[in-house]
């Protein structure tokens, strides 16, 4: 069993209050443009009576759109102050707040009128005063700190100099050339290349002389040979041991 949904008469219908200004103003050119065409209109069934009928309910929403900004306008240009207040309760007219010339009141000037004085006092004629300070001038200014050098200072230190150079002993003046200065060693960097080739040099040096030594032989004909040895002088050695030994007997 199907279910037929029975449309509702505000279901196609346009919210015109959530429209913008401008978009109702396209609508009604649409609108417009709709009910001029003859052949159009007469091929509806209602012969274009809907559109005639939403034509005036934008044209109505655009009028209060329109009612609505003067409103906003004239509550604008309504705005009494100081001078307008003063204006509607001596003259009976209100002047606009465009036309209207309104300064601040200057707090340093005194106001002379009895009439603006009376109506400050009654609480009426109050209003926000705003006291604008003016920066004091600084006591040091940069000028200041800059050091002018005068000619009278050199002048002093021209003379002090000379009066050192004349009263002060002979060794003093020598003073800075008897102590020892510093000196720059006078080794330098190496590169990567010269490093290794003094490397390479050193260790020649170093086979050179290791084969000088293993080459090395001595003379050895003026050596006494150990294995040879004269028994005679052995014997001698004996008789000269008995000898001392018979000396102690």
């Amino acid at each position: 069993m199907f279910i037929t949904r029975v449309k509702n008469d505000n279901e196609n219908k346009v919210r015109l209050k959530c429209k913008t200004y401008a978009e109702l103003q396209e609508l009604l050119v649409r609108q417009n443009k709709l009910l001029n065409n003859n052949r159009f209109v007469e091929a509806l069934p209602d012969k274009g009576e809907k559109l005639k009928s939403f034509q005036s309910q934008i044209k109505e929403e655009l009028n209060k759109r329109v009612n609505a900004e003067q409103l906003c306008e004239d509550m604008v240009a309504l705005n009494i102050g100081i001078n307008q207040l003063d204006t509607l309760e001596w003259t009976g007219k209100h002047v606009p707040s465009e036309t209207s010339n309104y300064s601040q009141p200057d707090v340093n000037d005194e106001d002379k009128d009895i009439l603006k004085m009376f109506v400050s006092h009654s609480g009426v004629n109050q209003d926000k005063i705003i006291i604008k300070e003016k920066p004091e001038e600084p006591l040091i200014k940069p000028s200041d700190l800059i050091e002018v050098k005068s000619p009278a200072k050199d002048i002093q230190e021209y003379n002090f100099n000379e009066f050192l150079e004349r009263n002060v002993e002979r060794y003093a003046n020598n003073l800075c050339n008897r102590i020892d200065k510093y000196s720059f060693p006078t080794s330098r960097m190496l590169s990567y290349k010269e490093s290794f080739m003094l490397e390479f040099m050193h260790e020649n040096k170093l086979k050179e002389l290791n084969k000088a030594r293993t080459n090395l032989k001595f003379n050895t004909s003026s050596y006494r040979d150990t294995k040879v040895y004269d028994e005679d002088g052995v014997d001698d050695d004996d008789d000269d041991i008995l000898s001392d030994d018979e000396k102690y007997i």
